[in-house]
């Protein structure tokens, strides 16, 4: 049954990556993919999960507010160590990664906001599907039939592993008119960073026995990041 769970897995990883490559480097009109991709996740614990391993990973054990302002607090002090660590290696130069996470937004049609209006219209979005989508695959379903097939420890480095690879194609993959390239260090940085992203939403997860406080966690994350890249990388 886990092996047949693994097959499950892979596929929808195979889905929601292609969708959001697709996404990230075609057209304008295919932006909305990336949304769909993480809608795509959303599902992941019900249909690769049975009940009590949902209930393993906390999807109904919500915690107090008390809770999540602390796992908000710890994923936007994640996002500014992240980019304090690659501010020291590359300044704020396109080899930082969140140059290229600008670069994605901009990437398609803009609307004509200001910086607090764009702000929003691309933050809103962040705080909700990604950090819905890639706690339950990753942290959630990932994390437990790994913990299940292979230990706890090595569930979780399962997980950050693919977490990681995932936004490689954030920065990482460079697609230039003479063809694909790979950034580099950085590149190679921003994976490490991701995966100890990972690492830390996955003890928040563990700690508090609820797969709520790792999507907090990754929402402030997210706010942060963005907090960034709107006021220094514009």
């Amino acid at each position: 049954m886990l092996s047949a769970r693994w097959l499950g897995v892979w596929a929808f990883l195979a889905v929601h990556a292609s969708m959001r490559f697709a996404g990230l480097f075609g057209p304008a009109q295919w932006r909305p993919l990336i949304l769909l991709s993480f809608l795509l996740l959303w599902i992941t614990p019900f249909v690769l999960l049975a009940k009590q391993d949902r209930q393993a990973i906390g999807m109904r054990s919500l915690k107090g507010p008390l809770g999540h302002v602390s796992a908000l607090s710890v994923g936007m002090a994640t996002a500014l160590a992240v980019f304090a660590v690659a501010w020291a290696l590359y300044g704020l130069s396109p080899d930082h990664p969140f140059s290229s996470v600008r670069d994605s937004y901009f990437s398609g049609v803009t609307p004509n906001l200001d910086a607090i209006g764009l702000f929003l219209i691309f933050t809103v979005p962040a705080l909700i599907f990604s950090p819905i989508g890639e706690e339950f695959f990753c942290r959630g379903v990932i994390a437990r039939l790994g913990e299940k097939s292979f230990g706890a420890m090595v569930g979780v480095v399962i997980s950050a592993a693919v977490f990681a690879a995932l936004h490689v194609m954030h920065h990482g993959l460079l697609r230039t008119p003479d063809g694909w390239s790979y950034v580099g260090w950085s590149g190679a940085t921003w994976f490490v960073l991701m995966f100890s992203t990972s690492l830390v939403f996955s003890m928040l997860r563990m700690r508090s026995g609820s797969i709520w406080t790792a999507v907090v966690a990754h929402a402030g994350f997210n706010l942060a990041m963005n907090g960034i890249i709107f006021t220094l990388f514009l």
